[in-house]
């Protein structure tokens, strides 16, 4: 049974949850927040486990998961002391309320799932929460109303529960494993350790406290999830100089472009010459820019200009770019040394 009181209004929570473990305990306090409406500036909690996982003279090293659904909403924990009930004397006095006003009337209940015991739980804690004060005016109900207006607002998403692993060690083939699939990091931490923090949906990997990448979590068994910018960097050469890779960057291109690539990549009959030239026509693309190239390729492609050799003379000599010569033919030229078609058609 998971309690939670307020310091101004004594305005009580009651939730339950079927273990006291990390994930239980954060969404004890996600309920809390929504039944509240607004997150308090501080939390004082107990020191379980699930809270607290070391405490020191300087330093409180919290439990993660608690620590990031704190964060989520924007507040933060202050733990009790420990050993002897302190510092949080409102809540000890909200257990005792909560086991004489609530769970005596339930003694004789049974319950066949926590869903059915937590509304009968909200059913009860709000007749408690309504009812007046013996010693001070009103009832916690009436003072919460007051108490609302000075909480932290909501978060517009709710906090997604996680769990950790540490100190997983990231193979050499820069993947680490999870739940049977493999996931990518970058090559430079290959051999090295890093922390996993997941969701339902989510893995996060972090390295030294920051995180390297989040990948969304595969939902096929076995499967291997890389990104591109996580290979060394001859293999990023390697796959891009692949036929298949090629072939994609070129039908991504410009008409012209495209279709200069792909006739070396398909119509040539000596391929491996082909993908050559491929992969060197895609070097020029990118020394001389995607609209610069495709002029040239639109220059060359009606002249039936194809060799690599031409297409580097083109872009070095700009000879797309040189003024058409006018044509020879027009106007006869007329000189008094030119004799001219009568003086051949004469008879001798």
């Amino acid at each position: 049974m998971f309690v939670a009181v307020l310091g101004y209004s004594n305005y009580t929570f009651i939730h339950a949850v079927l273990t006291q473990n990390a994930r239980d305990w954060a969404e004890c306090h996600i309920q809390a927040f929504n039944a509240l409406g607004g997150v308090p500036l501080w939390i004082v909690p107990d020191n379980l486990k699930a809270a607290v996982l070391r405490r020191g003279r300087e330093k409180i090293e919290l439990n993660p998961v608690f620590r990031a659904c704190l964060a989520h909403y924007g507040t933060a924990a202050l733990p009790a002391r420990p050993r002897r009930p302190r510092d949080k004397g409102k809540a000890e006095v909200g257990v005792q309320i909560g086991q004489r006003w609530v769970l005596f009337r339930l003694r004789d209940r049974a319950f066949f799932n926590v869903s059915e015991l937590n509304d009968e739980l909200r059913r009860l804690t709000a007749h408690l929460n309504a009812h007046p004060f013996k010693k001070l005016s009103g009832s916690r109900e009436q003072r919460f109303e007051t108490e609302r207006k000075v909480l932290q607002p909501l978060p517009t998403s709710t906090f997604e529960i996680c769990d950790w692993r540490y100190q997983v060690r990231v193979g050499q083939d820069h993947h680490v494993e999870h739940h049977g699939c493999h996931y990518s990091v970058p090559c430079e931490l290959a051999g090295k350790r890093v922390d996993l923090r997941f969701t339902a949906s989510l893995l996060e990997i972090l390295h030294e406290g920051r995180r390297v990448v989040l990948h969304p979590l595969s939902r096929e068994q076995h499967q291997v999830v890389t990104l591109p910018e996580h290979r060394p960097m001859a293999h990023r050469r390697v796959l891009e100089g692949e036929p298949l890779a090629l072939a994609t960057w070129a039908r991504q291109a410009p008409p012209h472009t495209q279709a200069m690539v792909l006739y070396h990549l398909e119509q040539r009959n000596d391929l491996t010459n082909g993908v050559r030239t491929a992969r060197r026509l895609r070097d020029l693309e990118r020394a001389h820019g995607q609209a610069r190239f495709e002029e040239v390729c639109a220059y060359a492609l009606p002249l039936n200009i194809t060799a690599l050799r031409s297409i580097e003379s083109i872009l070095r000599g700009n000879a797309d770019r040189r003024p058409a010569q006018e044509s020879s033919s027009g106007n006869p030229i007329t000189h008094e040394n030119v004799r001219g078609a009568d003086y051949f058609g004469e008879s001798s």
